[in-house]
């Protein structure tokens, strides 16, 4: 393959080149990280299958949201780029990686990032109070 060739056969551009930490990026390549984030949407938890149900296609104050997207070096639930609101959905698992959730909330929020968590429980039981937050934390930033 050339150069300039696309194709399946491609080895991935060494880590961190054409990315831009903490910042939402689209360098046009699958990077490992993109690969991930597709099979994360294929994969998600109920809970996140039904905000994505209520959030896509601009159904929260006209926002866009996109799904498991990659923000270097984290992949994030939702995220709004016009608010730059993360939305992370968490499961049980959470319970137990509180430390490891707040080092990434702050590493997100740094960067310009606002985040706001949820948990699976929160979404399936309560959707309409978690669409509430989401727009009110989307009309902050309008």
């Amino acid at each position: 393959m050339g150069a300039g060739d696309e194709g399946c056969g491609r080895i991935p551009s060494p880590r961190g080149e054409g990315q831009v930490e903490g910042k939402v990026i689209d360098i046009g390549k699958t990077s490992r990280l993109t690969q991930l984030a597709r099979r994360l949407r294929v994969n998600q938890s109920d809970a996140e299958k039904k905000l994505w149900r209520a959030i896509r296609s601009n159904q929260v104050f006209g926002a866009k949201f996109k799904r498991q997207v990659p923000v270097s070096p984290y992949i994030v639930d939702f995220y709004c780029e016009e608010a730059n609101l993360i939305v992370e959905v968490d499961g049980g698992q959470h319970m137990e990686r509180i430390e490891e959730d707040e080092v990434r909330t702050q590493f997100l929020e740094r960067r310009g990032n606002r985040v706001a968590r949820f948990t699976n429980i929160d979404v399936l039981t309560n959707l309409e109070g978690v669409l509430e937050v989401i727009g009110q934390r989307v009309n902050e930033r309008r």
